[in-house]
């Protein structure tokens, strides 16, 4: 049975500090976004406005918030906070539920109840906070709060400390003390010693043959004893004669994880030791699994309840449990192995209340298996004049070492030209010099890769370096792609500094739509030659929803030669659509029914549709047209008893439409 551990815990254990001041926002990450705190009054007679800053960027208004209208404005705000946060979906029961309407509604309560500031989800349901979903893990943020009157007026405003998520798990202290069994129900108690910024927790069990631990819905009691803090847990699903272990994760107010308590053992006696009877204890290389096999023989199996399998890196090194094996296995198939690693191996029998010494340290190795059937990718050629340098990446994880190899001409044979290139780098680089005295000539390059298993990888798709003996056209590199004002801007670096025999420069355009079809072939954009001075390019024939890949060439000073084209810069016009409303909540109001929405971000919306189609009745009816500012609104036209749902539609200035948003309905009593 779920219950609510915030209340329980703030009632036995005094109020917890909480950064919330009167008036003073502060922020709260959490493991799904970021809590603002928008102080301690509630808003009663004004609206709480919510902005976000990230870096040196405008404000962005994220919301109004404003005291509920009802109780079960109250609950559904509640939940649906729960649910964005990632917290336990707990709602209210009808008592509970009264009795914080009642609190809330209290004519002299202007400031969010004590017992309610850690309940994050419901100081949002009353206005005095927000969750922000839409915060990206990767970026730090700023947030202001404003108090705005009823005239729109600001009538203060506090802006935050700069945060991001989500949080490091915090630390408390927490000791176990003892686990027992009362008419067959498994009875704990721990030591809370300090909880640092814990408000609630979570029970987590493990027991005998089975690995990990598992997440129970015990009783949880919170108490004071010998003015000791005591954590009593009560788990009425335990099995008899079962051993078990328990564990509390604590929880704070954003439902960020801290670090796990000390286990709680079912048996709490010295080790004796038994007799150690493991023999024949060998293992196996095997190769189609990609495994290590280990097998061993036990003289006696009457008084084991368990085989403990350990492993080590090295002889003399920790040895870290791997599996916990029924008295009667033989065997265990140990599949996290790498191939041509030596790994060491021992096993420790357990009983009831006593354990062996540990079996002989025995050697296993997974033979080289792996197969090698992808090349390196994203090879890259740079050439300045007879310097040619290669650049690729690492593609798989057991890679080891490369191969270099060059043909002369487009079809040649390919030779290998390096020595064993062994580097566990991502990305990995070789240089090679052409000849200066060399004629005009084409080369081909490719690499291959070899892994652990010592196999050694297809060759790469090749990349071409021209010669034209001393006067070598350098080949345009890091040719970038980028919009510019609906257009698209190509841009490479000046090879007058690299060449002083260039003439000017050549673009080439291909192109695919977004879905992969090929829509036009590689072509010369202009006619006219782009001259040696000029690095740049300014293509306005491309049109939405298309893939576009460019390509630069050199040009010689007779104007008809050229180099081999650079690598390819690609860039996609997405569809300019306009994004749809999300978080659509509906739920009664006493008469009526309540609408709550989020509007889209950075979007210059002209009106929000609100669509209504009733349960038995064919076809839809538009209800309301509403302003880009409005993000509630109340359908006053329903009748008792018929069943609505609701579906809204953004439209922007330019008149282009979202999607329309999933149906919600609601049912009148």
């Amino acid at each position: 049975m779920k219950i609510r551990l915030v209340i329980a815990l703030l009632l036995t254990f005094g109020t917890l500090t909480t950064s919330a001041q009167t008036n003073k926002v502060s922020t709260h990450a959490g493991r799904k976004g970021i809590w603002v705190l928008c102080g301690d009054q509630l808003p009663k007679d004004f609206t709480y406005r919510i902005l976000r800053q990230k870096g040196t960027e405008s404000w962005i208004k994220l919301a109004d918030l404003s005291f509920p209208k009802s109780k079960e404005e109250v609950q559904a705000e509640m939940q649906n906070s729960q649910l964005q946060a990632n917290l336990d979906n707990v709602p209210l029961s009808d008592s509970k539920l009264t009795s914080v309407w009642q609190r809330l509604t209290d004519a002299v309560t202007i400031q969010i109840p004590n017992e309610l500031k850690t309940d994050y989800s419901l100081r949002k349901a009353s206005g005095n906070a927000w969750f922000d979903v839409t915060a990206d893990s990767v970026t730090n943020y700023v947030y202001k709060v404003q108090m705005i009157g009823k005239k729109d007026e600001i009538i203060a405003e506090n802006t935050s400390k700069e945060v991001s998520y989500p949080a490091k798990p915090f630390e408390t202290n927490i000791k176990p003390l003892i686990l027992k069994s009362i008419n067959g129900i498994m009875v704990g108690e721990f030591e809370l010693i300090d909880a640092g910024v814990m408000q609630t927790c979570k029970v987590f069990r493990s027991y005998y043959l089975r690995s990990g631990y598992e997440e129970i819905q015990g009783d949880v009691f919170f108490s004071v004893r010998d003015n000791k803090k005591i954590i009593q847990i009560t788990d009425k699903t335990a099995v008899a004669k079962v051993p078990y272990t328990y564990s509390i994760l604590p929880v704070d107010a954003a439902g960020n994880y801290g670090l796990p308590s000390p286990d709680l053992k079912a048996f709490n006696v010295a080790d004796n030791t038994i007799i150690p009877s493991v023999y024949n204890f060998t293992t196996t290389s095997v190769e189609a699994e990609k495994a290590i096999k280990l097998s061993w023989k036990l003289k006696n199996t009457k008084d084991i309840t368990a085989i403990n399998v350990f492993k080590s890196a090295t002889y003399n090194g920790e040895y870290r449990k791997v599996a916990s094996l029924p008295a009667t296995d033989t065997v265990f198939i140990d599949r996290f192995t790498r191939p041509i690693e030596t790994y060491y191996y021992t096993i420790r029998l357990s009983g009831n209340y006593e354990q062996s010494p540990t079996s002989p340290r025995i050697p296993g190795i997974l033979k080289a298996s792996n197969a090698n059937n992808f090349p390196p990718q994203n090879l890259s050629l740079v050439q300045d004049k007879n310097t040619v340098t290669l650049t690729w990446n690492k593609t798989e994880n057991d890679t080891r070492a490369y191969y270099v190899y060059r043909a002369n001409g487009r079809n040649g044979k390919m030779e290998q030209i390096s020595k064993l290139i062994i580097t566990d780098s991502s990305t990995v680089s070789y240089i090679d010099t052409l000849s200066a005295n060399a004629s005009s000539s084409m080369y081909a390059y490719a690499v291959a890769d070899q892994n652990t298993s010592y196999a050694i990888s297809p060759l790469s798709e090749p990349v071409f370096a021209y010669s034209q003996g001393v006067n070598t056209l350098p080949i345009p590199h890091n040719v970038i792609a980028r919009i510019d004002n609906k257009q698209v801007q190509i841009i490479w670096p000046n090879m007058l500094a690299e060449s002083p025999y260039i003439q000017g420069y050549v673009v080439y355009r291909r192109a695919k739509s977004i879905d992969g079809k090929i829509v036009e072939t590689s072509k010369q954009l202009s006619q006219n030659l782009i001259g040696a001075t000029v690095n740049n390019y300014t293509d306005n024939t491309t049109t939405e929803g298309m893939v576009y890949y460019y390509s630069v060439k050199t040009v010689a000073d007779d104007q008809k030669t050229m180099s081999g084209p650079s690598l390819e810069a690609g860039i996609t016009i997405q569809p300019n659509k306009v994004n749809e409303i999300a978080n659509v909540r509906v739920f009664p109001s006493g008469k009526t029914v309540a609408i709550k929405w989020d509007n889209p971000i950075g979007d210059e919306i002209k009106t929000i549709k609100i669509i209504r189609t009733t349960d038995g009745k064919e076809g839809t009816e538009e209800i309301a047209s509403l302003t880009a500012t409005q993000q509630a609104f109340s359908d006053t036209k329903v009748t008792i008893g018929n069943t609505y749902y609701y579906q809204l539609q953004v439209e922007n200035k330019v008149g282009k439409k979202s999607k329309l948003t999933e149906a919600v309905g609601v049912k009148m009593y």
